[in-house]
């Protein structure tokens, strides 16, 4: 992939470069490194929002999101 190639990354990938992300900004003891990570961390999630904003395929009603989450968790009352 060369310069302005473009590469689609979600679901497990996605997580895990967002986490590796996060452990380098909260445990690096290089300050260029931990700049890096949190100026790539913002992109990342600038961008997600962005496209679950503006991309119908990716938008999820309300009643669905939680239709997910109430079966999958056991909520003690």
């Amino acid at each position: 992939m060369g310069t302005g190639d473009l590469a689609l990354v979600h679901g497990e990938p996605l997580l895990g470069a967002i986490r590796v992300c996060y452990t380098i900004v909260l445990h690096s003891k290089s300050p260029v490194n931990q700049a890096t990570s949190k100026a790539m961390l913002t992109q990342m999630i600038s961008i997600i929002f962005r496209r679950t904003e503006t991309d119908p395929d990716l938008q999820v009603s309300s009643s669905a999101y939680r239709s997910h989450y109430n079966t999958k968790f056991k909520y003690r009352s």
